[in-house]
């Protein structure tokens, strides 16, 4: 039963139908971190546009937009490789796979 499913799954996502992934463009692969951002900014202006309507619903739409920050920040922190913060002279380096091969 399992199997079936797998190669269903498997066949789906090589064949041009994306199971529930948003694929990167830097990468080719299925992102389910770029999947949460999708979804989450979508649910960020699906609640803004709602505290229009009804004001009850500010606080949701508030923690809506702040799931859409932490979904991006958590895609985008996937590609650091490097993290250098030095006291002394109060400054921070971040870089990952993009900046160096540029």
């Amino acid at each position: 039963m399992f199997n079936i499913i797998k190669d269903k799954l498997s066949f789906w996502s090589n064949n041009g139908i994306r199971f529930l992934y948003a694929f990167d463009a830097t990468t080719g692969q299925p992102s389910v971190t770029l999947f949460f951002s999708y979804v989450t900014f979508w649910l960020a202006i699906c609640g803004s546009v709602a505290v229009y309507f009804k004001s009850d619903l500010l606080f949701a739409s508030i923690n809506s937009i702040v799931f859409w920050i932490l979904a991006f920040v958590m895609y985008r922190i996937r590609h650091l490789d490097k993290f250098k913060l030095d006291l002394d002279d109060r400054s921070l380096e971040l870089s990952g796979d993009d900046d160096e091969q540029k």
